[in-house]
């Protein structure tokens, strides 16, 4: 081997051995790199898993709160309901009363709502026909066993009550029908009857 071609082997040798090198250099750096891109993308992973987790968390809360409140929505609606009837079961059960019952009501109606003792008393037509005359004079009676005026005279005209009557004294009017007795009691009367339907 002469002299030149030991140069070039050695040339050739040093070319081999920096190749080397910076192919070595490259790799590692290559390596670091894709280290660190899989150290970010396993923290994206973990940020994107983490929010996605609170988000699925989030709504699942926010579901089940629109679920209660249509629930509880649901369940007032009902109550409302149940309490309507209730009320109007005690209507129908009011005007369902035997006859001597609903007269003795009829009478303790105009004496309690009586002011003068002179009022005209008003019934629906049925009622009118069935038990004005004799509610009036029942009427009549109570006040003057207390020492009241007792003046109380069946009108001509009726109304369309369901149950009760009205008391009519000039251009005063007191409403006794049996809808609007339970309707003024009906904020009194709720809480029990809540209490008896939903224990």
């Amino acid at each position: 081997m002469n002299g030149i071609e030991k140069i070039t082997a050695r040339i050739q040798a040093d070319a081999d051995a920096a190749k080397a090198a910076l192919l070595k250099k490259a790799e590692q750096e290559a390596d670091a790199l894709l280290d660190e891109y899989r150290q970010k993308a396993r923290a994206e992973y973990e940020t994107l898993r983490t929010e996605g987790e609170l988000a699925a968390k989030s709504q699942k809360e926010q579901l089940i709160s629109a679920a209660r409140l249509e629930v509880n929505k649901q369940l007032l609606q009902t109550r409302q309901e149940l309490m309507a009837q209730a009320f109007e079961k005690a209507t129908e059960e009011l005007r369902a009363l035997p006859a001597d019952r609903y007269l003795l009501l009829l009478t303790r109606l105009a004496v309690s709502a009586s002011r003068t003792g002179k009022e005209e008393l008003i019934f629906n037509e049925a009622d009118r026909a069935r038990y004005g005359e004799q509610a009036v004079a029942s009427a009549n009676a109570a006040l003057a066993a207390t020492g009241k005026p007792a003046g109380l005279t069946l009108s001509d005209s009726t109304r369309p009550l369901d149950g009760g009557l009205v008391l009519k004294d000039g251009r005063i009017e007191v409403n006794c029908s049996l809808s609007s007795l339970i309707d003024t009691r009906r904020d009194e009367l709720a809480v029990e009857v809540s209490r008896i339907l939903f224990r």
